[in-house]
């Protein structure tokens, strides 16, 4: 939900079929879309068993609209959950963003064209400690809110029995005309949504080759801060000074690992991402 919502978003508010990597303003369109959407996942997402995620109604064209233009109003200030339609008041206390880490990103596609986006995690390094029978326990609750309760209302990705939690996870699959064109996925935990809607953005719009689509560089918009990958594969595709606009302009590194498959021509073409382990392979 996160990944359509940010794309939508910045189509909004932006001429995307015009648009190129070159551009200053496009990426810190990008930054505010991910932001937004951010903040309606963590308010609306939960276990479905408590209740169905308003999900359409969240990716229904008048609501992002009218958060599109919200965003683009809102001066830098933080962004809050948005009222989709059908829901009259906020059902839930708003949490914040867990820290996530031990995810592992696999892309396949085989001779017969059959495809697979796969992404598992464990849920920080090692998870719950535990191994049993040498297969390492998962350690799901970090995927919940620690809090479950806030400002006297139930966070909606609190902690119960039986529960499952919000997932950041985002194994994809791109078709146009009903045709298989892309397969990607990304470890990072609460940045996988920032990751791969870079990427597409890369790969659909500005229609760079794999390589260069998943190289260059990230960011994610984490609080007030605007958040810049400090040394990424490719260089920054303008001078950062064009940034300076942004009142607080931070630089780290991305846990970026993503891996892409892209069908050219006739063939698919694969790239592993240069920041992690992992590699791409053709196998006869």
């Amino acid at each position: 939900m996160a990944l359509l919502q940010t794309l939508a978003l910045l189509n909004q508010n932006t001429n995307l079929p015009s648009s190129s990597a070159g551009e200053p303003q496009i990426w810190r369109q990008l930054a505010r879309a991910q932001a937004w959407a951010d903040v309606d996942r963590l308010y609306w997402v939960h276990d479905p068993i408590d209740g169905a995620v308003p999900t359409a109604a969240l990716l229904d064209p008048a609501y992002i609209a009218s958060r599109a233009r919200a965003m683009q109003h809102a001066n830098g200030s933080r962004p809050t959950p948005g009222l989709p339609p059908g829901i009259e008041h906020y059902l839930y206390g708003r949490s914040d963003r867990g820290i996530e880490q031990g995810t592992s990103q696999i892309t396949i596609v085989d001779a017969r064209g059959n495809i697979a986006s796969y992404i598992s995690s464990v849920e920080t390094i090692f998870g719950s400690r535990h191994l049993v029978a040498g297969m390492v326990m998962n350690n799901q609750l970090t995927d919940f809110a620690f809090k479950p309760s806030l400002g006297g209302k139930p966070v909606a990705n609190r902690r119960r029995p039986g529960r499952r939690p919000m997932s950041s996870m985002a194994p994809t699959l791109m078709f146009r005309n009903g045709e298989p064109v892309l397969a990607l996925g990304s470890p990072g935990g609460r940045s996988i949504p920032h990751l791969l809607s870079r990427v597409l953005l890369a790969s659909l719009v500005w229609n760079e080759s794999p390589a260069r689509a998943v190289g260059l560089p990230h960011l994610s918009r984490r609080g007030n801060a605007l958040v810049l990958e400090s040394d990424p594969p490719l260089p920054w595709p303008f001078p950062l000074e064009q940034l300076k606009s942004e009142a607080n302009l931070r630089r780290q590194s991305i846990g970026s690992g993503t891996a892409l498959l892209q069908k050219i021509d006739t063939g698919w073409q694969g790239v592993a991402d240069p920041r992690r382990e992992g590699t791409a392979l053709a196998l006869p």
